[in-house]
């Protein structure tokens, strides 16, 4: 991928004067920064305007007792640290300015090896060569920011300039991690430098339009004018090629006569080069000079901390770093057959700093959703959008621990141009379903932005109640995250779908009879719903399925009478308990015009007076592998009124004064490989006939065999 020169420079022509620079200013003090450092700090200052410097570390008056700043040096102190600069500019105006930080040791427990040998290297010598071509590796641990700017912080990567940059700089760097900061400057120089090849002639170009005739020795002729001693100085135009001759002053008539031609002023451009940085070259106004080429090199007299490197080049380059985004002058002396002309100056712009990551915009509030989600994607202006999304992972939620580890397992594939439509996502099945998406921007100069990561779990059927789940800040929303905290907050949430998995958690209380009108699945691991005083279930018109779990009545009041009451629908219990308590009279599951299942449920009923496990009427009941205890002054495990009962491989038994198993009326039933069981009441008084199974005329037993008896 290109990497970029965002705008193709812009000539600044500085023809006929120089402009003087402005004056020293705290852009010029390229280091130190204020902060708190884990490292000393190197004195970096910008002489481009030619100002004299001083600086002192006591807070005394750099120009009484401070020291001369001649180039970069470093402030070995730590602590807190105040250096004062004073500036004195070439007309004498002074100007003081000053700079605080602070120097500590920053503790680097479990920092790597790379790490550690990184921070000594830059704590030794904060100022650190860079050649060009090179690499310097920030390690992965921390984050950098070029220019100390805010914001602008990229991961620890490998930096490296082209081999043919010429542009040499110091660039101050920060590195940060968990621990603290770290501020060094970068020299930046270049790979290779050219000689500087000057011709000795008695006269001197300034700033292109100014000939100086610098010797006394020698007459001068400019084109075809007359013959003038020297010194002197002549302006010439730059639009047209002059020719100035020389002679040894009052020499013989055929003394020997030199010659220069002065070319036309050329146009220093600049394009981008292959490998992305900006190249910088002169392009001739005359045909006829281009038999001598013009070189490039410093501008005269600079002091500027960016300066183009020693020597002579056919062409110039600049480069910055990745995660940089640059605007700057190159500001070049141009020399033409060994004599330096004058100054050309182009402005380039160079982009390595990476689009912002692309931003996820979902229906989801969390990541995790009861309802089909969209999402779109959108990026900076101009930026182009690449997204690659997984396949579907269904799973089943048991421990975010575990599920969090898949989740970064699965791969999101190819990616593709964003054509930016909505992308939607559904749960497959009855199991949530997990979607990855990753997402880049690549903006108008090849950048690459970090990659976003989407993660969502649509998962339309199941839903949490944990009542020991600490409170998030949002009301809960029956998601893994989120989950219901009362029973009362999931039945609202079940008659409002519909279809629902319910998963329970923990000890549930239920503090009021509720009624369930659409289907749902309520699952648990050995989880309890324990019903208080006057609380119930009841169940109407729906199909509804419990597994694995325990419903426990412990107490009631007289008015209480069912756990559970079911009436035209369907019910399935699996694996589960139920128990009750009842002040009087009491029964765990009442039901009419419905279908019931149960497979391995224990039923434990107990009152004083009328105790009944299940009770149906006109309704279908299939029992298998189940367990039946009811105890009361008169107890029945099942009373069955109407429709068809199957009862297998079940234990029945009543501790009563008077009582039966089964009680069954108008039923057909399926009676195999079931036991039955009757326990005296410990009460005073004469025990009434106990029977195992009751059956009136109008009951029909269809099958019965393998039940066996004991206690009747």
């Amino acid at each position: 991928m290109k990497r970029f020169l965002r705008t193709c420079c812009l000539l600044l022509l500085a023809a006929a004067a120089v402009f003087p620079a402005a004056a020293f200013s705290a852009a010029d003090i390229i280091s130190p920064v204020p902060g708190v450092w884990g490292n000393v700090q190197p004195l970096v200052l910008n002489t481009a305007d030619g100002s004299e410097l001083y600086y002192s570390l006591t807070g005394s008056d750099p120009l009484l007792s401070g020291f001369a700043y001649d180039g970069p040096v470093v402030i070995d102190e730590k602590g807190d640290v105040r250096v004062k600069i004073t500036a004195v500019s070439k007309d004498g105006r002074r100007t003081d300015m000053s700079v605080s930080y602070t120097v500590r040791d920053i503790p680097q427990d479990g920092a790597g090896p790379d790490a550690i040998a990184f921070l000594q290297e830059i704590s030794e010598n904060p100022i650190r060569k860079y050649v060009s071509g090179t690499v310097f590796s920030i390690p992965p641990e921390f984050s950098y920011s070029l220019y100390d700017r805010p914001g602008h912080f990229a991961a620890g990567t490998a930096l490296s300039l082209s081999e043919k940059n010429t542009w040499e700089r110091y660039v101050p760097l920060t590195v940060k991690s968990a621990s603290g900061s770290w501020h060094f400057v970068m020299h930046i120089v270049a790979a290779r430098t050219e000689p500087l090849r000057k011709r000795t002639v008695p006269f001197a170009v300034s700033n292109w339009t100014t000939l100086v005739f610098t010797s006394s020795k020698y007459s001068y002729q400019l084109d075809d004018g007359a013959w003038t001693a020297g010194p002197a100085e002549v302006y010439i135009d730059r639009f047209s090629t002059h020719t100035l001759r020389w002679k040894v002053a009052g020499g013989p008539e055929n003394a020997s006569v030199f010659s220069y031609q002065l070319p036309p002023m050329p146009q220093l451009r600049c394009r981008a080069g292959g490998d992305g940085c900006a190249v910088f070259s002169l392009q001739a106004a005359a045909r006829d000079s281009a038999s001598v080429p013009f070189m490039l090199g410093r501008a005269g007299g600079s002091q500027s901390l960016e300066n183009v490197a020693e020597g002579q080049f056919l062409q110039l380059a600049a480069d910055t770093f990745a995660g940089d985004e640059l605007e700057s002058v190159m500001r070049a002396g141009v020399y033409y057959d060994g004599v330096y002309q004058g100054v050309l100056e182009a402005a380039f712009a160079l982009d390595r700093r990476p689009p912002a990551p692309p931003v996820v915009m979902s229906s989801s509030r969390s990541a995790f959703m009861h309802s089909q989600v969209s999402v779109s994607i959108s990026a900076e202006q101009h930026a182009d959008i690449y997204v690659s999304v997984s396949e579907p992972l269904e799973f089943e939620i048991e421990s975010g621990e575990k599920n969090q580890a898949a989740f970064d397992a699965v791969q999101t594939g190819d990616y593709r141009l964003y054509d930016g439509k909505e992308l939607l996502f559904s749960s497959l099945s009855d199991q949530a379903t997990f979607y990855k998406i990753h997402a880049y921007a690549v903006d108008a100069a090849g950048n690459r932005s970090y990659e976003t990561e989407y993660r969502v779990v649509v998962d339309e059927l199941n839903f949490y109640l944990r009542p020991s789940a600490a409170a998030s800040g949002e009301p809960p929303d029956g998601s893994y995250n989120r989950p219901f905290t009362t029973f009362a907050q999931a039945v609202d949430a079940i008659n409002a779908t519909s279809n629902m998995r319910l998963h329970v958690s923990g000890t549930v209380p239920v503090a009021a009879m509720h009624t369930i009108r659409s289907p749902c699945t309520i699952l648990g691991v050995h989880d309890s719903l324990v019903f208080a005083d006057g609380a119930g279930l009841r169940i109407s018109g729906a199909q509804v399925e419990i597994r694995n779990c325990v419903l426990d009545k412990r107490s009631s009041h007289s008015g209480d009478k069912n756990l559970l009451s079911v009436s035209d629908a369907t019910l399935t219990l699996r694996n589960c308990e139920l128990k009750g308590q009842f002040r009087r009279n009491g029964m765990l599951v009442e039901a009419a015009a419905s279908k019931l299942y149960f497979d391995n449920v224990n039923f434990t009923v107990q009152a004083p007076s009328y105790a009944c496990a299940v009770s149906v009427l006109n309704s279908d009941c299939s029992v298998s592998q189940g367990g039946v205890s009811a105890s009361a002054h008169t107890a029945v495990d099942f009373c069955v009124d109407g429709g068809k009962f199957s009862l297998q491989n079940s234990s029945l038994a009543v501790i009563c004064r008077t009582g039966r198993c089964l009680e069954l009326v108008r039923a057909d039933a399926a009676l195999l490989d079931n036991s039955f069981a009757a326990r005296p009441l410990a009460e005073s008084g004469n025990r009434l006939p106990v029977v195992p199974v009751w059956k009136d005329a109008d009951t029909v037993v269809r099958k019965e065999k393998g039940n066996v008896t004991d206690g009747f």
